[in-house]
């Protein structure tokens, strides 16, 4: 358990930096510059380009509120209850959907434009977000089998 609280703390301030990240970029709007020149210049999506990266990072951070929520219930209640698979299972598919999607439009970014040195990391970054998204459904599968496992321990005692 002492390992679960530790991923709390992280998750907690991953989030906690994520959302700093989106106030800021709110509150200062001094992206609105790069919006207008994204207008004239050869970026892919033009003007979309700066909303889709922050619809991206904010579903992320639904992804981690998410976690939170999840670790937290395993911390409360237990590893096998309904709700730890289902935050689990809504979490592995944001995770997942949201790193295909980010590979998918940085790799289109790095064909065909010419920032290849930076587009090839973000291109793994959002692999490594799939990944990990495929990884949490494995755990969320493993946590509906032991839930019914222990279902099942329950009514023969």
């Amino acid at each position: 358990m002492n390992k679960l609280k530790i991923l709390f703390g992280i998750i907690a301030l991953l989030l906690f930096g994520y959302t700093l990240g989106i106030i800021q970029s709110i509150i200062l709007l001094d992206n609105y510059q790069l919006i207008v020149d994204a207008r004239k210049s050869e970026i892919i999506f033009g003007e979309f380009d700066y909303f889709i990266d922050k619809l991206l990072i904010i579903s992320i951070c639904a992804g981690l509120i998410i976690c939170l929520k999840c670790i937290y219930e395993i911390l409360k209640k237990g590893f096998f209850t309904t709700i730890s698979k289902k935050h689990m299972k809504y979490a592995g598919y944001i995770f997942l959907i949201v790193g295909t999607i980010s590979a998918i439009l940085d790799g289109i970014r790095f064909f065909v434009g010419n920032l290849r040195g930076v587009l090839l990391n973000n291109i793994l970054i959002g692999l490594l977000v799939g990944l990990l998204g495929f990884i949490v459904l494995i755990i969320a599968d493993m946590a509906r089998t032991g839930y019914q496992l222990k279902s099942e321990n329950d009514l023969t005692i």
